[in-house]
């Protein structure tokens, strides 16, 4: 996430409601693009807790990652493009997909 961006009283251990916004995405380490990692779990450590299952209401489906030690690297050849967005409803994308959000 973009330092800084949070707002006000949002950050480790808040509950959060639907559609809340939490931050502004941003690039870290070796990323070629704007991407967020994060964990659900059913307690506020990550340790002792269980992660927990989750499901996007609704998703674009836009490509996939067809070589992910490329992306990593910054090697060509990185994505195999949708038809055409494809959207998706009440799912998870899986390892390689590349999505937005409406």
């Amino acid at each position: 996430m973009q330092p800084g961006s949070a707002p006000p009283g949002i950050g480790a251990g808040s509950l959060l409601r639907r559609g809340q916004v939490i931050g502004r995405v941003g690039n870290t380490g070796s990323s070629t693009a704007p991407h967020l990692h994060f964990h659900i779990t059913d307690g506020p450590l990550a340790v002792g807790s269980e992660g927990r299952p989750y499901v996007f209401d609704r998703f674009n489906f836009t490509r996939v990652v067809t070589n992910p030690d490329a992306v990593e690297h910054n090697g060509p050849g990185r994505f195999r493009p949708a038809p055409a967005p494809v959207p998706r409803h009440r799912q998870l994308p899986l390892t390689g997909d590349v999505v937005d959000f409406p």
